[in-house]
Parts: C-alpha cells; structure tokens; sequence
C-alpha cells in the first residue's frame, strides 16, 4: 500500500472518530508499527493530526470566533458543572485572576459563600450579586463587544502590578502540542499575563469539544497548565497523555436535562 493511501486512510478514520490508535491501523494496512509511527509523524509536521501515546487525535483549527452570546447558550449544562467543580480547587482568601468567556462565569456564578478577590476583564462577573465576603477588581481599558470584555494596554498595566494565587482561564482551543489557544488576538495578550502573574495554579476550564481544537492566537505552552477542569467524551490517549506531563485532569460530572 502506498504511502499516501495509508495516510488518507488514517484521515478518513480520525474524519470518523476523532481519535485512533496504532493498534487499529495496523491490520487494515499490513505493515510495520514502525511505518505507521512514521506516517502519523508526517501527517502531524503538516499540521494534520496530534500525536498522542499509542496513536493520534484528529486537530481542529478554528478561523472564526463565536460571539459570546453564542458560547453562552452552547453546552451550558457542561458548562455549569465545570463551574462547581472548578470552585472544589479553591480556598478562602484567594486572589484570582478570571479572564472572559462562558465558561469562567458559570464559575464565578458559584462563588457566593467564599472569601477571596476576583481580578478580571470580564464586566459580565461584575453583575453577579456575591456574598460580603467576595470583592471585585475590573480591569479598566477597551471593551471588546464581541467578546463582552476588557482588552488594551491599560488592563496590562493593571495586570502588570498584581499578583494572584490562582487563575482562572477559558480557552477556545487546547492542545498538548500547540498549548492553550484563542481566536483573538487582544483576548490572547490578556490571558498570557494573567498566567504570568500567577503565583500558583494556572486552572484551565474547557469542555471536552475544546480538547484537541486549535486557534490561531497562542496564549501559552501545555506546561503551563497546573490543572484542567473539563467534561466527559474526552479522548482516553488524550487524556492519559495529558496526566503524564503533570497535569491534573478534572472531569467534572453533570446530568443533561
């Protein structure tokens, strides 16, 4: 079998699957392991596929961003759920960096009975009635509608003289060989700082359709990332890959209405 035949036939499958692995390909091509790791390399240097232990998931790039009363009504149920468990990693007397987006504001939205500053560029968080106990910093700077936040210069000046204990990030798309990823530029910027000036863990929160997606705007490196907090439907060789550079997964369990 030609080269290029076996590889349309590992892109046909991932079209179907989304993940596979070496062990499956194998008798549909009747050649070497070692030939299969050598296409699955090639097909991954053209920006195809995402190697994983034991095989590949497919890579979605994402070329347009979603506005984000569209991200709010997609997988609110996951959504929620990665909200209360994501508040399970938190302590009294935080100082959190949560950056814009759907998800973080289904966190922020079960923080009532907690002592901590919120730091954020996300006006949205600013309009939830929270306990005494909780106070809220707002990034000043450009307001960005599609997104529903605040961008620019002087939210990283802002950002610049703060230090937090923990972050909280969305993100468009994640990727153990690409990192955290965002289809806008100015978001990107803000996100990236936030993780700078994070003096202890970076919390990742991204439901399962995020894993393997791409943007074109890279926020920072997988390692990075102390925690994801994400749901079910996850690859299993993404998942276990992702566990054995050190990150701590949380699947976060929820009963679809």
């Amino acid at each position: 079998m030609l080269q290029s035949q076996r590889q349309q036939i590992i892109l046909k499958l991932l079209d179907q699957k989304e993940s596979v692995a070496i062990s499956e390909l194998l008798p549909l091509m009747d050649v070497t392991e070692m030939t299969v790791r050598r296409d699955l390399i090639q097909l991954e240097e053209k920006g195809l596929l995402e190697r994983t232990r034991g095989g590949a998931t497919k890579i979605q790039r994402i070329d347009t961003e979603n506005l984000f009363n569209q991200k709010n009504i997609k997988n609110k149920d996951e959504k929620a759920a990665i909200g209360r468990s994501t508040v399970e990693l938190l302590d009294e007397n935080d100082t959190v960096f949560i950056n814009s987006g759907t998800t973080v504001l289904q966190v922020a939205l079960q923080l009532k009975n907690l002592s901590m500053k919120l730091v954020t560029n996300n006006p949205k968080l600013t309009m939830i009635e929270y306990g005494e106990k909780i106070s809220v910093v707002i990034l000043g700077g450009e307001f960005r509608k599609e997104s529903q936040s605040i961008i620019g210069d002087s939210a990283m000046n802002m950002l610049s003289q703060m230090h937090a204990t923990k972050s909280i990030i969305g993100v468009d798309g994640i990727s153990i060989k690409h990192g955290l990823t965002n289809s806008a530029y100015g978001e990107t910027t803000i996100n990236r700082k936030m993780i700078e000036q994070t003096r202890g863990k970076v919390i990742v929160v991204a439901d399962h359709t995020k894993i393997g997606k791409v943007g074109p705007f890279v926020i920072s490196p997988i390692d990075k990332v102390d925690i994801l907090v994400t749901t079910e439907g996850i690859p299993e060789a993404y998942l276990e890959q992702l566990r054995s550079i050190g990150i701590h997964v949380v699947i976060a369990r929820f009963e679809p209405r």
